[in-house]
């Protein structure tokens, strides 16, 4: 799976469990990968601005409400 192909799959989760928080482990049971993989995944998906971190422990992600409709037919 190419890093585009896990981050396209981690948002299409994501999104279809919009508005919940969404965790890394939770994530880890769908993508392929190393844990670290995905979060450095994940922290470059808030970077890039498709995502909101809750900065709880563990932590949660959910899409940006603004990016919503940008994946709801993914």
């Amino acid at each position: 799976m190419t890093n585009f192909e896990i981050k396209l799959k981690a948002l299409r989760y994501i999104a279809a469990s919009y508005p919940c928080w969404v965790s890394r482990k939770e994530l880890s049971g769908i993508l392929n990968g190393t844990i670290r993989t995905h979060q450095r995944t994940l922290q470059e998906l808030v970077r890039l601005g498709y995502l909101e971190c809750d900065r709880s422990n563990p932590v949660g992600y959910r899409l940006i409400k603004g990016k919503f409709k940008e994946f709801q037919g993914l």
